[in-house]
C-alpha cells in the first residue's frame, strides 16, 4: 500500500499508511473594521461564559440561527438590553428560540441589516448598521458584541487535493474515506449537518476501524 505524506509548516515531512483529517471548523467573521482589534475588549467569544460580564450592559448579537437566538436568550437574563441584528427578515433558528426571544421584552430586533463596522474608543462602543434594502446607514450604541453567523471549515490547505463541497466541507463516503485514497475525514470538517461531539467521535471511530480493516487485510 502506498504511504501518505504530509508537510508541516516548519518543513518537516510525516509519512503514514493512512491519514485522518480532523481540522474542524472556525467561526465565520464579519470581516469589518474593528473586528480583529477589539476581540476581548467588547467583542465576546462566548455568550455562555459572559452572562456575568454583560450584567446591566447592552449587547448586540449578529446572526439569525440557533446560536444567535440561544445566546440572546442566555444573555438576556442579565443584560440591560439585547439587540439581534440579522441580514434577513426571517430566522433560521428553531421556532421555540424565536418565539421565546420575541416574547422577551429585553430582546430587540434589527432585521434586513448588516453590520458594516465596529465603532470604538478603548473598547467597543457601537456598530454601524446598513439596511440591505435601502442602503441607509445608522449607528447603534452597545457595550458588547457577539458574532454568531455560522462557521467555516478549515480546509483551505486541501483545496485542489481533496473533493470539497460548495461550502468547503470535505466530501467523504460512509466509511469516512475522501477522494484521495487512504485519506479520511472525521468530525465537523466533513459533517455540516450534525456538528456534534458524538458525531465527531463516531466518524473518527468509523475511519479508524476502516483503516484497521484494510491494513490488517481483513
Amino acid at each position: 500500500m502506498n504511504a501518505r505524506s504530509i508537510v508541516l509548516e516548519d518543513g518537516r515531512h510525516l509519512t503514514a499508511r493512512a491519514i485522518i483529517i480532523a481540522t474542524g471548523v472556525r467561526r465565520r467573521k464579519l470581516d469589518v473594521p474593528g473586528e480583529d482589534e477589539f476581540c476581548g475588549r467588547g467583542i465576546l467569544d462566548s455568550g455562555a461564559t459572559a452572562k456575568n460580564e454583560v450584567a446591566g450592559k447592552t449587547v448586540v448579537i449578529v446572526g439569525g440561527g440557533d446560536a444567535a437566538l440561544e445566546n440572546a436568550l442566555m444573555l438576556g437574563e442579565t443584560a440591560k438590553r439585547v439587540t439581534v441584528v440579522h441580514r434577513r427578515d426571517e430566522f433560521t433558528a428553531r421556532r421555540d428560540f424565536v418565539d421565546r426571544a420575541r416574547q422577551n421584552l429585553k430582546i430587540e430586533f434589527v432585521l434586513n441589516s448588516n453590520v458594516a463596522a465596529i465603532t470604538r474608543n478603548q473598547n467597543v462602543e457601537g456598530v454601524e448598521i446598513c439596511d440591505v434594502r435601502s442602503g441607509a446607514t445608522s449607528h447603534l450604541a452597545t457595550d458588547t458584541l457577539l458574532i454568531r453567523i455560522g462557521v467555516v471549515p478549515n480546509t483551505e490547505v486541501f483545496q485542489g487535493q481533496l473533493e470539497l463541497d460548495k461550502s468547503g466541507y470535505i466530501v467523504a463516503d460512509p466509511n469516512c474515506a475522501t477522494s484521495l485514497p487512504h485519506a479520511y475525514a472525521a468530525g465537523d470538517v466533513a459533517n455540516p449537518r450534525s456538528p456534534t461531539i458524538s458525531t465527531a467521535a463516531g466518524t473518527a471511530a468509523t475511519a479508524a476501524k476502516h483503516i484497521f480493516s484494510f491494513s490488517s487485510g481483513s
